[in-house]
């Protein structure tokens, strides 16, 4: 009877072969015959039985439990949705709609000493929201912005927000290996779910040492969102003269009093006015910064503090602070346009912007081009398309001009008597090259100016 052949013998044959050979199939027989002796031989080692007098090896002394008064469970933090809701649809002003990098889509959350700071950044601006949060614990996590925003729209109640790191990475950077964590936002309440985000280690945040030197711009909250709602229908959205693609605020000096002048101009109108304030230089805002200051100052304006630096803008507004980069360029010298005199005609400010309105609707054009020929106490409106279909209608005016025919961007020109806020309007106009000044009529007003280049006629 032969003897049953040794496994661990037999598999190292078939290896042999197969390292002379080099074929698939031995290499597949030897690989099978090793699998197969180890298994044996696991299987003889279990089946060993312990002898009686060797006692069994000392059980290693289980870990002695902490006592705590409270349970090692990660801290949360709850607001309403409504109110995040509210939060995030500041935040995502901010937010790219586009982006090449993908922690520009991303909000941080940072908690710290019962405060919690959401920041979001395009790089040019960043804008953080501040909310109080006792015993929110410490802890940061990022994750989509707009996602987290879609997610709560339509939630309501109590939502807990919790953040927490993943599992430890690696990563390429500058030629070396770098250990990181990923991070994850946790919501609970009116909604469950887990965003994914990135390493907040990573979210870009401007310098403290860029908001070194910077000085206070003195002007009250109301003023400058009245200012900047005036101006901003002039800010330029030209690219190629990035310079007017904003509002310029600058310091003046008037009558031996110091003033703050915020104006913007697209090349065809121009917006002014002025206001009681002080500022120690000429600083071009930015045009989207110029819509979150004013979603910020509409949503609150306690704690208003507004500083520039050269490169700079820094406003805070209640619990919200905005830090954006300023526009580098030189703002063209607008009071050199701006006609110091010239025949003062006084229309009633309803009645002009509706007739506009009215004439203009039968143009297609895009400049949609409107004459006005001045002839004594009436001035005729009249607007021609390109069918020649023709609209015309005269209103009543005080003053007279003599014979002048005159033409205008009829939107240009409703906007900037609208944007007066005014009963009645002064138009000041000297010919038909010379662009016309509008101001208030009405006793009191605030020194508003707005400027309207002629088109010819």
């Amino acid at each position: 009877m032969n003897a049953q052949p040794n496994k661990a013998e037999f598999a190292m044959a078939l290896y042999a072969t197969a390292c002379e050979t080099h074929q698939r199939k031995d290499w597949r027989q030897a690989c099978h015959a090793l699998a197969d002796a180890l298994k044996a031989e696991l299987m003889r080692s279990a089946a060993i039985p312990q002898p009686a007098n060797d006692p069994a090896p000392p059980k290693a002394p289980r870990p002695a439990a902490k006592r705590s008064s409270k349970a090692a469970e990660p801290v949360t933090f709850t607001m309403t949705a409504e109110s995040l809701t509210k939060a995030l649809r500041l935040l995502c002003r901010v937010v790219p709609s586009r982006y090449s990098i993908a922690i520009l889509g991303q909000a941080l959350f940072e908690a710290r000493g019962d405060v919690l700071a959401m920041t979001v950044t395009d790089l040019d601006r960043e804008m953080t929201v501040h909310v109080t949060a006792p015993g929110v614990g410490e802890w940061s996590a990022t994750c989509e912005a707009k996602a987290l925003a879609d997610l709560l729209r339509k939630s309501k109640g109590a939502v807990s927000l919790r953040g927490e790191p993943t599992e430890e990475k690696t990563r390429k950077s500058g030629g070396e290996t770098e250990t990181y964590r990923d991070s994850r936002l946790i919501i609970s309440g009116a909604v469950s779910a887990t965003l994914m985000g990135r390493d907040p280690a990573d979210f870009p945040r401007v310098k403290a040492d860029a908001l070194k030197g910077m000085t206070a711009v003195d002007v009250q909250p109301a003023e400058l969102a009245r200012a900047l709602t005036y101006v901003k229908p002039a800010m330029s959205t030209e690219e190629t003269r990035y310079y007017l693609n904003g509002a310029y605020l600058c310091g003046v000096v008037r009558d031996g009093e110091s003033r703050l002048e915020i104006c913007a101009t697209d090349g065809s109108r121009l917006h002014v006015i002025d206001l009681e304030g002080f500022a120690d230089a000429g600083r071009i805002i930015p045009l989207a910064t110029v819509g979150d200051m004013l979603g910020m100052l509409d949503a609150s304006a306690e704690g208003f503090a507004l500083n520039c630096s050269a490169k700079l803008l820094q406003m805070t507004a209640g619990p919200i602070v905005l830090t954006s980069k300023l526009i580098d360029g030189n703002y063209p010298d607008y009071r050199r346009v701006i006609p110091a005199d010239g025949s003062c005609i006084t229309f009633d400010a309803a009645q002009l912007a509706e007739t506009l309105a009215k004439v203009s609707a039968i143009s297609n054009e895009r400049s949609r081009t409107v004459r006005l020929a001045f002839d004594g106490p009436a001035v005729t409106l009249t607007c021609r398309n390109m069918q020649m279909a023709e609209s015309a209608e005269t209103i009543p005016c005080d003053g007279a001009v003599g014979d002048l025919l005159m033409a205008f961007n009829a939107d240009y020109l409703r906007a900037a008597v609208l944007s007066l806020n005014a009963e009645r309007v002064n138009v000041y106009v000297t010919n038909a090259n010379s662009p016309a000044r509008l101001e208030s009529a009405d006793k009191g007003a605030d020194d508003r100016l707005a400027i309207v280049m002629p088109l010819r006629a």
